[in-house]
């Protein structure tokens, strides 16, 4: 998750919650996220503007679009085992 920060209402740049934090001394995470959403300015002068990742909504539409191809196939999706590697080796 990424934020574009604004000091006094002038663009700083986009950073992670955990660059946000010590960079401006934040303790929790938790702030960042509140201070996105009320719109509410930190320490009077910094604005935090949520920046949604464009790449998780084209995934979740691509499972939604392969699941409904399997379903529509007559396929019992609990009965699919999905398995994880931990072999670095063999990821793609």
């Amino acid at each position: 998750m990424y934020y574009d920060l604004y000091d006094c209402g002038q663009y700083d740049g986009r950073y992670r919650a955990a660059e946000l934090m010590v960079m401006l001394g934040i303790r929790h995470r938790q702030q960042i996220e509140h201070y996105s959403d009320v719109g509410i300015l930190y320490q009077k002068r910094y604005t935090f503007v949520r920046v949604e990742d464009g790449n998780a909504s084209e995934l979740a539409y691509e499972w939604d679009r392969v699941t409904q191809v399997l379903k529509g196939c007559g396929h019992d999706l609990g009965r699919i085992p999905i398995v994880v590697s931990r072999d670095k080796r063999k990821r793609r």
